[in-house]
């Protein structure tokens, strides 16, 4: 099915193409992992992908990691120590910057948190978190419900700011869909009682472990640089690599590895870089790399991906904007590609189900259904109609 939104983003693929050409130093620097995987979002955009295999797939990977994520915390908690769920005979890079691989293995068994089989607590919250938005508001059936308990518990569990701001996303626009439910005597209520019990059972989490170690995790929101924390890295550092650019280079952005690693050296921060790491969120890798041009085509492709889109989809892109501040997602495979390719599955839906209303089916008006009332029934009711199953 050939969408709209699909021309956006073909402009934005190939500006990227074309100025990762014109800048790169090399021939390996052409091809990286960012522009292979800019080709696979590109791909999936043009194949007949289904819904129900996806969700097949995506909650059967779902359910192992969760289930390895738990033994991970049972043997933390027993042990002191948990199996690392990584291949370490594989090179690891996180936001571009290499690791050394037996260090890292050795700080993340005793690290607090697990991850399961992800690298960090952060890249395991943001594999979840499309899957609770599928599952709550676009399968929404009686299991669905306790698919969604489980993903919270485990989101939750992670400890991760990732995770924690996903769920607020989430939050909202559960919030705005019971409100276009409910008559406004009744929200007027809800509110008043929400007023009450959000701070009191905030201040309550606040005084337990978890909440002293939110709490810690806040403090490294430092927007000053000489205050080293994960936040500021995470935040606020990629915008001294902005800083140093010219304004042409901030127009029409600096796509090269080599050209990047200049800018480092001379930025006031470059004492906080360690050999090889570029890391930085995926806003900052929009700017820096394709700069307002292609940030701007980018964002035209997610205004058309949210027309006529389901809340879904939605809240998909929702999660997708929150994160892209906080964390490096720029077109890595488990989080931005899943959370848009997600969005995508449910614009596909929502206009699916848009087009039946054109379809002339022939049903008994004498039976009740929804075409005595004068319009056709949905797609999933049609297919419960006829027996089958819609997942």
């Amino acid at each position: 099915m050939k969408l709209a939104f699909q021309l956006p983003m073909l402009l934005y693929i190939l500006y990227f193409v074309v100025a990762r050409m014109y800048f790169a130093t090399s021939i390996r620097e052409m091809i990286v992992p960012s522009i292979l995987f800019v080709f696979i979002f590109w791909g999936i955009l043009n194949i007949d992908l289904s819904i129900h295999s996806f969700l097949k797939w995506y909650r059967r990977i779902a359910y192992v990691n969760i289930a390895f994520f738990f033994v991970q915390e049972c043997m933390y908690q027993l042990l002191g120590y948990r199996i690392v769920g990584i291949l370490t005979f594989l090179p690891l890079t996180i936001g571009d910057a290499d690791l050394d691989i037996s260090g890292w293995e050795e700080r993340t068994s005793l690290y607090a948190r697990s991850s399961a089989f992800f690298s960090e607590p952060a890249h395991f919250a943001q594999y979840l978190l499309p899957l609770l938005v599928i599952e709550l508001f676009y399968v929404s059936d009686k299991k669905s419900r306790y698919r969604c308990l489980l993903y919270i518990v485990a989101l939750i569990a992670s400890s991760s700011g990732n995770a924690l701001a996903g769920l607020a996303v989430v939050l909202l626009f559960y919030i705005v869909r019971l409100c276009k439910k409910l008559n406004a005597y009744v929200i007027s209520i809800w509110a008043v009682v929400f007023a009450v019990m959000i701070p009191i059972g905030v201040s309550q989490i606040l005084m337990t472990e978890y909440g002293e170690n939110i709490l810690e995790r806040q403090e490294e929101l430092d927007p000053e640089q000489s205050s080293v924390s994960s936040g500021f890295i995470r935040v606020f550092r990629g915008f001294y690599i902005w800083d140093e650019m010219s304004t042409l280079e901030k127009c029409w952005g600096l796509n090269s590895t080599n050209r990047i690693k200049g800018k480092i050296k001379k930025c006031e921060v470059s004492f906080t870089f360690k050999e090889n790491d570029l890391y930085m969120n995926c806003f900052q890798s929009f700017i820096i790399q394709t700069g307002i041009v292609g940030t701007c085509l980018f964002t035209f492709f997610l205004i058309s991906l949210w027309r006529n889109n389901n809340i879904a989809g939605r809240c998909c892109i929702g999660i997708f904007l929150i994160l892209s501040l906080i964390a490096a997602i720029y077109f890595s495979v488990n989080n931005m590609v899943l959370l848009l390719i997600s969005a995508y599955l449910m614009k596909k839906e929502a206009k699916g189900k848009a087009s039946l209303c054109y379809l002339t089916i022939p049903f008994n008006l004498n039976k009740g259904n929804n075409c005595s009332r004068g319009y056709l029934p949905s797609k999933h009711s049609f297919l419960r109609q006829n027996g089958q199953k819609r997942f």
